[in-house]
């Protein structure tokens, strides 16, 4: 599976400046996986988020340990 044919994951120009976000939302990875070493459990998570399902956010931690680098925050080089 590619980025492209990710059914959870997505990288627009126009939302949140390319980060990677679940797909459908302004939502980063990366705020997925804070919660997620915070020790908030899928179900609390959406609590937080609304916008997501707990099979978004297993999906998220099942892309991040697969796709590391596209996990992570977008630094701005300078």
């Amino acid at each position: 599976m590619t980025l492209e044919t990710d059914p959870w994951v997505e990288v627009r120009p126009d939302v949140q400046g390319g980060t990677p976000v679940v797909r459908g939302t302004r939502i980063p990875l990366t705020t997925v996986l804070r919660y997620l070493q915070a020790g908030y459990s899928p179900a609390e998570i959406c609590a937080e988020l609304p916008t997501l399902t707990p099979g978004a956010v297993v999906a998220v931690q099942d892309y991040a340990g697969s796709q590391p680098e596209h996990g992570r925050q977008r630094v701005a080089a300078g």
